[in-house]
């Protein structure tokens, strides 16, 4: 299928430390790092390997910056031929090659009609896919400086294979935490780090496609802290055990097994009035929302502990 050229304004790519003035009525949003830099694409990364691999990402995720889950992109990399540090360019591409990158990250390959109708729901088939052919011409022939990053068929789209995705890393790091909690590698360690220290995908999008997305991450986030929670109280390591537990229950204030395993760390630690403090406020908490009681698992390892508080003998006047 033949991407033709669109008719509306040229779109502009900018290497980092460009100082020049903006092109007259350009309207650009681009995102920012922390430090100010701008960012390709919000929310999330890629390493493309003729720029070599994306820096600081340590596996993908950052306590001090933007985690990568809520990153689309971090600055392209090009080692020099004489072994120097690589050259960081940042490129700031508009909506519709940054949406359509997005869309290829978080779902895979799709057809071309698919990617139009997703992209653009409240138009025309033909004018979506009007729209589709637009976007890809300008990635081809007006952002020169942008490695490939997707592969394109006549019906349908995906991201090249040279294109890592940190999301993607993420899922391999949490289902290896469930799938294998008791493992003590590298690898595991740092998908621990990328799971606590994850926050929301790219917020501030609130696509119905983005929303499907940030959901079944979150419930994958949920399993992956449950499994880190359990694996760092067999560890004995208390405080990152709660910290792990606190992180489920604010993903789902609800989420009754993280709340047992905050209780049990209380009464590994000999602390029996701050466990039955904790299962008093989920109690409330759960018959305030919902009506009902805590599980007989709950109940069962509190039990002996409320059953001693209620028959203390009662203090003299």
């Amino acid at each position: 299928m033949h991407d033709g050229p669109p008719e509306s304004r040229p779109d502009h790519v900018f290497a980092q430390g460009y100082d020049g003035p903006l092109p007259a009525g350009d309207d650009r949003s681009a995102a920012t790092y922390r430090d100010g830099s701008p960012a390709m694409y919000p929310d999330r990364s890629f390493e493309h390997p003729s720029y070599g691999p994306s820096p600081d990402l340590s596996h993908g995720y950052s306590a001090a910056a933007h985690s990568a889950y809520d990153r689309l992109s971090t600055p392209l990399a090009r080692q020099a031929g004489d072994g120097s540090a690589p050259t960081v360019r940042q490129i700031d591409l508009p909506a519709g090659p940054k949406n359509l990158i997005a869309l290829l990250a978080l779902n895979g390959r799709c057809a071309r009609t698919h990617a139009a109708a997703t992209l653009w729901p409240d138009c025309t088939d033909e004018v979506a896919a009007a729209r589709l052919r637009a976007v890809l011409w300008r990635l081809r022939h007006r952002h020169v400086g942008v490695p490939p990053l997707i592969e394109i068929g006549d019906s349908s789209l995906a991201l090249a294979d040279a294109v890592a995705v940190d999301v993607d890393r993420f899922r391999d790091g949490a289902e290896l935490l469930i799938r294998d909690p008791d493992n003590g590698s590298t690898e595991a360690e740092d998908a621990a780090d990328a799971v606590l220290h994850s926050a929301e995908l790219l917020p501030g999008w609130y696509d119905d496609w983005v929303l499907a997305a940030r959901e079944r991450l979150q419930y994958l986030r949920l399993g992956a802290l449950d499994a880190l929670a359990t694996r760092r109280r067999k560890q004995g390591r208390t405080h990152e055990t709660l910290e792990a537990a606190r992180a489920a229950i604010s993903i789902e204030p609800l989420h009754e097994s993280a709340h047992r395993t905050i209780v049990r760390t209380h009464l590994d630690n000999g602390d029996i009035v701050e466990a039955i403090k904790h299962y008093h406020r989920f109690e409330a908490m759960l018959d305030r929302e919902l009506g009902l009681p805590p599980s007989p698992l709950f109940l069962e390892l509190v039990g002996p502990y409320l059953a001693l508080s209620s028959h203390r003998p009662a203090h003299p006047d």
